[in-house]
């Protein structure tokens, strides 16, 4: 018993871990576009969902946090552009600010598929969830 139950924690925590690979087969899938602008906007869809993930995990995790201290590192890294940091770093707010990547994640969705990039609404939602 106290084995299964060691086991069933371990195997939860494990699965919150975030990992990318669900969101990259959603967006190599959904967003189309053979040329520059299509290449550049599905990897800045997956910089978006990875720099929402190491947020949270620099404020979980001591040895990404060693690794990230600053925004400079994130920078550096290339999780961040310089315009981004500075609207990241502009924006007050006493809370991690996670989220703000999954806002620009969500608005650069909206205008993929406004853009005819993402074929249907249901591939949106799909990026979406």
């Amino acid at each position: 018993f106290y084995v299964a139950l060691v086991l069933e924690r371990w195997w939860g925590q494990f699965r919150t871990v975030p990992a990318p690979d669900g969101l990259m087969v959603a967006v190599a899938s959904s967003v189309r576009g053979s040329d520059p602008r299509g290449r550049l906007l599905r990897r800045t869809l997956l910089r978006y969902g990875s720099l929402a993930a190491l947020l949270v995990l620099r404020a979980v995790s001591t040895p990404v946090y060693k690794r990230f201290p600053t925004t400079d590192h994130l920078v550096q890294a290339g999780f961040l552009t310089r315009e981004e940091r500075r609207r990241l770093e502009g924006l007050r707010s006493p809370y991690n600010k996670f989220w703000v990547p999954c806002v620009w994640f969500g608005a650069l969705a909206g205008r993929a598929r406004r853009e005819g990039r993402i074929g249907d609404d249901c591939a949106l939602k799909l990026l979406m969830e």
